[in-house]
C-alpha cells in the first residue's frame, strides 16, 4: 500500500509507523556495527549531452548521502554506476555478483533501470517532486524523471535524499560546521516505507546577500578588510565536513548541499522579474520626453534619475511602445512566458503630475503619504497627503496587456503591489494576463488585490532584511510563519523572500522558519522551533526556546515604544537569563555548546549596541555621561564587528551593517560616527590574537577581552 503525503512531516519518521506504510517485511540494514550492509548505486540510463544537470544532481545527491552516512555511522558504502555494478532484478531483489558478497542492500539514487526493474517510479511526482521508497532490498531515492528546471531543483532526488537523512536525524540549522546536526549511530535500518511528496508551492525562493554588492564592499573598506580575504572567509565559514569524507574521483560539484539547497529552496513555474523600465530614458527620452513623469518644476526630463526614472503612465504612444517591445522579446525567447511590466524602485523622482494622471487617481482611494522631491536626482524633498496611486497604475498594466494579448494571449505580464500601488484599486479590475508580485510583509491588501482580478499572486516580501541596518537579535518568526500560512490558504502560487543577510546568530531563527515553510507551508510554527531547539540544543533545548520567544516578545513590544534601540536594559537581562540557563543545561555537550556560544555572540551584540544606543539618545536629551566609558564602548563596537567578520563571520554581517548604519551615523552626538579604533589598539589586538569567543556574559567581560578595562 502507498502512502502519498499531501503536507510534508516536518520529520520524515522512515522509522516509525506514523510516518510510514508497515508490512510484515524485515527493517532493511543500511550499516551494521559502523560496516557497510548496503551499496548507493546511481543511474546509468543517462546521456550527458541530454541530461548533464540531472547526472550532476543525482551525483551529488549521492556523494551528500555517501558523507553524511560515514559521519553517522562511520561506515563508507561505495557510490557504484548501475551498469558498472552488474546488478539486476530478480523476483523482486536486486543482485549484484559483480559486487562484494558481503553487501545485502542497495540505496538507489535516482529514478535508474534498476528502479525501473523493481516497479518504482516518480511520474505521478510534480516539479521538485521526491519519493522514498523502499522495496526487496533496496531503498530508493528519486525525484520526477522529467526536470525543466534541474539547476535549480534537483529533479527531488536531493530533496529526497535529504529528508531521508533528516528521519535519521541530521539538520542544517545554519550555514557551516556548527550548524549542521549529525547524530551518531553505529547501525542504520529503514523500516518499510512508501513516500511521495511535492511541494506544494512549485517556485521556492529566498534571496541571499552578496559579497559582491557595493554595500558589503563600503562596509568592509569601513572595517580595513578586504574583499578576497572576506570572500575566502565567507567560503570557510560556509563549508561543512562532508566535502572532505566521500569518495575521490567521482566529478560532483560538491557533496556538502549549499543551506539553501538543503531546505529545498528552487523551483520555477515561468514567473518572476523584477523592475522593469531602468533603461527608459536612455532609450526613449530623446525622441519622447513626453513619455516621462512631469514634475513639480514643470519639466519631464529625467536624465539624473539614475535608472529609476518614473513614466507618464497615461500616454497612450507609451504603452504602445512598451506593448510592441515586449512583443518583440517575446518572438526573440520562445521560452519564455512572463515579462516584467513593474515600475522602477526607489530614486529621486516623482511619480507623475500631469493632469491625466491625476484624473486616474480615484478620491476615494487610501490615503498615504507620497515624497515630493524638488529635482529629479537631488534628495531634497517633502511628504504630503495624497491617495494611493494602485489605480493609475492598474489602468497603464491592463491597457499594456490588451495591447499585447491581442497578439499574444499566452503570455503572462508581471506587475506589483508595492510603494504607493501597495493598496489593492477602488475601481480598476485587472486584466486576466497579469501575474501579481505582492510586496507588503503582511496580509492586509491580499485579499483586495485578489477581488480585484489577480489570479497568480506570489508573494516578494522584503520581511528578511528587516534586521539589515541592525543585525542584532531580532525574532519575527511566529508572526511571518502567521502571515505564510495566510497567504497559501488563499491562493499564493510561488515566493520570492528577499533575503538571507547572514545575521545567522540574532536572526537565524526566522531564515530556517522561512525556508522550511516554503517547503511544507502546512508546518506549524510551533512545530518548526521545537524541532529546531531539540534537534539542535539537547538538554538546553527547553531554554533555547523560551529565548527565542522571549526575544520575540521583546521586539515586538519594544519596538513600538523605542524604534532606535528596541531592546531596554530588562529585555537584554531577560534575554541573558535563558542563555545562561542554557549553557548551565547544556553540560559537558561540546557541540550544543558551540551552537550557544554562537547564539550568545548576536545577545552581545544586541546588548553593545542597545546599550550605546540608549547613551547616545540620552545625550541628545541634554544628560550628561561618562566620557571614558563611551569610548571604551566605542572601541568595544568597532573591534566586536572586525572581531566577528574575521572569526565569527556568519554570526553577523558586520560589513553590511557599517554600510547600513551610515557608519554609525546616529551615533554622532558622542562621537560615534565613523569611530575606529586606535591604530596601537588594532596592533595589539592583532599580535595577540584577541577574539570573543561567544562564551562572555556581560559587556564587562567583553571589554575584559580586548583589555578595554579601566
Amino acid at each position: 500500500m502507498k502512502k502519498t503525503l499531501r503536507a510534508f512531516a516536518l520529520v520524515l519518521v522512515l522509522l516509525a509507523p506514523a510516518a510510514a506504510t508497515q508490512t510484515a517485511e524485515s527493517p532493511l540494514l543500511l550499516v551494521r556495527d559502523g560496516r557497510p550492509a548496503a551499496i548507493i548505486l546511481t543511474p546509468s540510463n543517462r546521456e550527458w549531452g541530454k541530461h548533464k544537470a540531472l547526472i550532476l544532481s543525482e551525483r551529488q545527491a549521492a556523494a551528500c548521502l555517501q558523507g553524511h552516512l560515514l559521519q553517522i555511522s562511520g561506515a563508507r558504502l561505495d557510490v557504484v554506476d548501475e551498469r558498472t555494478s552488474g546488478a539486476r532484478v530478480l523476483e523482486g531483489r536486486i543482485a549484484a555478483p559483480n559486487l562484494n558478497e558481503r553487501v545485502e542492500n542497495f540505496i538507489l539514487v535516482g529514478g535508474g533501470m534498476l528502479a525501473e526493474a523493481l516497479g518504482v517510479t516518480g511520474e505521478d511526482l510534480g516539479p521538485g517532486g521526491m519519493r522514498i521508497k523502499t522495496v526487496g532490498n533496496a531503498l530508493v531515492l528519486m525525484g520526477h524523471p522529467e526536470i525543466s528546471h534541474p539547476v535549480s531543483d534537483g529533479g527531488g532526488v536531493r530533496a529526497a535524499v535529504r529528508a531521508f537523512l533528516e528521519s535519521l536525524g541530521c539538520r542544517y540549522l545554519w550555514p557551516g560546521e556548527s550548524g549542521k546536526v549529525i547524530p551518531s549511530m553505529s547501525t542504520v535500518t529503514v523500516k518499510p516505507t512508501d513516500i511521495a511528496y511535492t511541494p506544494p508551492i512549485g517556485q521556492r525562493r529566498i534571496r541571499h546577500t552578496t559579497i559582491r554588492s557595493r554595500r558589503v564592499r563600503t562596509g568592509l573598506s569601513r572595517l580595513g578588510i578586504s574583499e578576497e580575504t572576506y570572500g575566502r572567509l565567507l567560503s570557510d565559514a560556509n563549508r561543512t565536513r562532508v566535502d572532505a569524507l566521500v569518495e575521490p574521483g567521482r566529478y560532483v560539484r560538491t557533496a556538502d548541499l549549499s543551506w539553501l539547497t538543503w531546505h529545498g529552496i528552487g523551483g520555477d513555474i515561468g514567473i518572476g522579474g523584477g523592475h522593469a523600465f531602468g533603461d527608459a530614458w536612455e532609450r526613449w527620452g530623446k525622441d519622447h520626453p513626453d513619455w516621462f513623469a512631469l514634475q513639480p518644476d514643470g519639466t519631464r526630463d529625467q536624465s539624473a534619475a539614475g535608472n529609476r526614472e518614473r513614466l507618464c503612465v497615461s500616454n497612450l504612444g507609451l504603452q504602445d511602445a512598451i506593448a510592441q517591445d515586449i512583443l518583440s522579446q517575446a518572438s526573440k525567447r520562445p521560452e519564455k512566458r512572463c515579462f516584467s511590466i513593474c515600475p522602477n524602485d526607489g530614486g529621486y523622482a516623482n511619480f507623475c503630475l500631469c493632469d491625466a494622471c491625476r484624473a486616474l487617481d480615484p478620491e476615494d482611494a487610501p490615503k498615504i503619504q507620497m515624497l515630493i522631491f524638488e529635482k529629479v536626482g537631488q534628495s531634497r524633498r517633502k511628504a504630503v497627503d495624497y491617495v494611493s496611486l494602485t489605480d493609475r497604475y492598474v489602468y497603464f498594466w491592463n491597457q499594456i496587456a490588451k495591447r499585447v494579448t491581442r497578439d499574444r494571449p499566452d503570455l503572462l505580464l508581471l506587475i506589483q503591489a508595492y510603494s504607493v500601488y501597495q493598496h489593492a484599486p477602488v475601481r480598476r479590475r485587472l486584466h486576466s494576463s497579469l501575474v501579481l508580485r505582492y510586496v507588503p510583509s503582511d496580509a492586509t491588501e491580499w485579499k483586495g488585490w485578489q477581488d480585484a482580478g489577480a489570479r497568480m499572486v506570489y508573494w516578494r516580501p522584503n520581511i528578511l532584511i528587516r534586521g539589515r541596518r541592525r543585525g542584532d537579535v531580532l525574532i519575527y518568526a511566529a508572526s511571518m510563519a502567521d502571515t505564510f500560512h495566510h497567504l497559501f490558504r488563499n491562493g499564493m502560487v510561488a515566493t520570492d523572500m528577499d533575503s538571507v543577510m547572514d545575521n545567522w546568530a540574532g536572526q537565524g531563527l526566522n531564515y530556517y522558519v522561512a525556508a522550511r515553510l516554503n517547503w511544507d507551508p502546512a508546518l506549524t510554527y510551533d512545530a518548526i522551533l521545537d524541532d529546531f531547539c531539540n534537534a539542535g540544543f539537547g538538554k538546553a533545548a527547553p531554554h533555547v526556546r523560551r529565548y527565542f520567544v522571549a526575544a520575540e516578545k521583546a521586539w515586538t513590544e519594544q519596538l513600538q515604544k523605542h524604534p532606535r534601540a528596541p531592546y531596554f536594559a530588562e529585555a537584554v537581562a531577560g534575554l541573558r537569563s535563558h542563555m545562561q540557563a542554557a549553557f548551565e543545561a547544556a553540560g559537558g555537550d561540546r557541540a550544543v555548546l558551540r551552537r550557544l556560544a554562537f547564539l550568545n555572540l548576536g545577545l552581545n551584540y544586541t546588548d553593545l549596541h542597545s546599550t550605546i544606543g540608549r547613551i547616545a539618545e540620552a545625550v541628545e536629551s541634554g544628560k550628561p555621561y561618562d566620557k571614558g566609558r563611551v569610548r571604551r564602548l566605542l572601541d568595544l563596537n568597532y573591534l566586536t564587528l572586525r572581531d566577528i567578520a574575521l572569526n565569527h563571520t556568519l554570526a553577523v554581517n558586520t560589513p553590511c551593517l557599517m554600510w547600513g548604519t551610515g557608519d554609525f551615523a546616529r551615533w554622532q552626538k558622542i562621537g560615534g560616527r565613523g569611530y575606529r579604533a586606535r591604530d596601537e589598539l588594532l596592533r595589539r589586538v592583532n599580535e595577540e590574537k584577541l577574539s570573543l569567543t561567544g562564551l562572555e556574559k556581560s559587556l564587562d567581560e567583553m571589554l575584559a577581552v580586548f583589555r578595554l578595562t579601566e
